[in-house]
C-alpha cells in the first residue's frame, strides 16, 4: 500500500481529556483549515473518545502544526501518527469497533458514515478509503458476532425482558429512578416498544419530563409500592438507603414478574427471589452477563482481523489500478478514434445502399471495441508487470483491428 496515507489521531489511550476537549471544540475550524492546506483534502472524525484526521499525499507536519496552533500544550506524544498500510488498518479496525472502550460497539460505524456524508473536498483515493472503511465495518458486523452481544447494563436488561415475555406490546414496566442509569434503561425500553412504562420518583415533575409519549407516565413511590405487583417488569435504578420492595409486601399475584435490581445499595429485598412467580436479577448477575458478552466479543476479534486484511488487499489493488488511469485514458481515446474511423466507413460504404445493414454494422463495431477495451482493463487489474502490459495491450489492439476488418469483409460479400 502506498505510504501516502496519513493518519493523525487523538484518542482516550494517548491523549489527555483536556487536549481532546480543546481540539474537539474547534472541529469545524480545524477541518476547514486542513482542507485548504492539504492538496488531497481531508477526512475528520470527531467523537467522544477520538479525533482522527485522514489525509492522502500529505505530510504529517502540516496536520500536527495545525493542531498545535489550536492547542499549544499539544505535543507529538499526545498523538498517534501512522502511515500507509498501518494507517488504513487502524482506521478499518476503528470502524469495526476494535479500538472502542467496549469492543464491537455499534456507534462508531454510524459516526464514520455521518462524517463521510458531510460535504467536503476529498481526493478520489481518500473517498475510496472511507467507503472501504464503512464497508469493512458492515462486514465485521454481519459476518461475525463482534457486535451481537449486549455489553451494557441497560442492554442486558432489555435482552432479559425480551427473553422473559414473548409479546412486548402487552408488557407493563415500572421503573424506579430518573438518574443516568434509569434514563439509559428507559431509552432501551422505548426501543423495545413495551406496552406501558411507569416512572417512579419522589420528584414527579422530573419524572414527568421523561414522559415523551402517551404510554409513559410518572407516578409517586407511595402509589408504586401499592401497585407494583400489577406490572410484568419492575426495575430498580435509583439510590435508596433501604429496600423499596420487600418480601413482606408480597401478596397474591396472578402473573409472572421479572424484577431487575440495578441499584447500589440494592433496591429490592433479595428474599423476593424465593417467590415461585418472581424472577429477580441483581447487579452482580447482570454484570456477569455483561462480562460474558465482552468475552464472547473478544473471541471474534481474530475473524474481524481476517476481514480487515481482505479489505486492505482490495484497497491495495484499487490503488495499483488507479496508478494506471493515465495510460488507460490514453488507450480509451485511441480505441475511440479507431471506433469512429470504422463507423465512418460503415456509413460511407453501406448506409445509402442498405441503411439497416449499416446500422447493425455500427452496433457490432461498438461491441467489438468495448469487448477489447474490457480485455485491456482486465489486464491492468491483474497487476501484470508494466513491461508485459505494453506488449499484451498491443496484441489486444491488433486483435481488435483484425476483427473489425474481418467484419467489413463479411458485410461487403453479403452486400455483393
Amino acid at each position: 500500500m502506498s505510504n501516502k496515507i496519513i493518519l493523525v489521531e487523538l484518542n482516550y489511550q494517548v491523549s489527555p481529556l483536556k487536549i481532546r476537549e480543546t481540539i474537539s471544540s474547534q472541529h469545524e475550524e480545524i477541518q476547514q483549515t486542513l482542507s485548504d492546506r492539504l492538496e488531497g483534502g481531508v477526512f475528520v472524525l470527531s467523537t467522544c473518545h477520538r479525533y482522527a484526521i485522514l489525509a492522502f499525499e500529505s505530510s504529517e507536519d502540516t496536520i500536527v502544526r495545525t493542531l498545535q496552533a489550536k492547542c499549544p500544550p499539544l505535543t507529538k506524544d499526545d498523538l498517534l501518527v501512522l502511515e500507509g498500510q498501518s494507517a488504513a488498518a487502524h482506521f478499518f479496525s476503528t470502524a469495526c469497533g476494535l479500538h472502542s472502550r467496549t469492543v464491537g460497539e455499534h456507534e462508531i460505524l454510524g459516526q464514520v458514515r455521518n462524517a463521510f456524508r458531510k460535504p467536503a473536498r476529498r481526493c478520489a483515493e481518500l473517498n475510496e478509503l472511507i467507503k472501504r472503511t464503512i464497508f469493512t465495518g458492515k462486514r465485521a458486523r454481519t459476518e461475525t458476532f463482534i457486535g451481537r452481544y449486549s455489553t451494557s447494563l441497560s442492554a442486558i436488561t432489555g435482552d432479559r425482558i425480551e427473553q422473559h415475555f414473548p409479546n412486548l406490546q402487552d408488557v407493563s414496566v415500572m421503573l424506579f429512578g430518573t438518574g443516568e442509569m434509569a434514563q439509559l434503561v428507559l431509552k432501551r425500553l422505548k426501543q423495545l416498544e413495551v406496552g406501558k412504562i411507569a416512572i417512579v420518583s419522589k420528584d414527579v415533575q422530573r419524572a414527568a419530563a421523561l414522559c415523551e409519549s402517551s404510554n409513559i407516565s410518572a407516578i409517586t413511590p407511595k402509589y408504586a409500592l401499592k401497585h407494583w405487583n400489577q406490572y410484568e417488569v419492575v426495575i430498580g435504578a435509583t439510590w435508596t438507603p433501604e429496600h423499596l420492595l420487600c418480601s413482606a409486601q408480597d401478596g397474591e399475584r396472578t402473573r409472572r414478574q421479572l424484577l431487575v435490581d440495578l441499584g447500589m445499595p440494592r433496591n429490592f429485598d433479595p428474599m423476593l427471589a424465593e417467590h415461585p412467580e418472581l424472577t429477580l436479577l441483581d447487579l452482580d448477575s447482570v454484570n456477569r452477563e455483561v462480562h460474558d458478552s465482552i468475552q464472547k466479543r473478544h473471541h471474534e476479534i481474530t475473524r474481524v482481523h481476517d476481514i480487515i486484511e481482505e479489505e486492505i488487499e482490495a484497497f491495495n489493488r484499487w490503488l495499483e489500478f488507479r496508478a494506471f488511469v493515465p495510460q488507460i485514458k490514453k488507450l480509451k481515446s485511441e480505441l475511440s478514434e479507431t471506433e469512429a474511423y470504422f463507423i465512418s466507413r460503415a456509413s460511407t460504404e453501406f448506409y445509402l445502399g442498405c441503411p439497416q445493414q449499416a446500422q447493425t454494422l455500427i452496433y457490432t463495431i461498438h461491441g467489438i471495441v468495448q469487448a477489447h477495451f474490457s480485455q485491456i482493463i482486465d489486464l491492468y487489474r491483474a497487476n501484470v508487470a508494466e513491461c508485459f502490459c505494453a506488449t499484451y495491450t498491443q496484441e489486444i489492439k491488433n486483435g481488435m483491428n483484425e476483427a473489425l476488418e474481418s467484419l467489413f469483409q463479411k458485410n461487403s460479400k453479403a452486400a455483393a
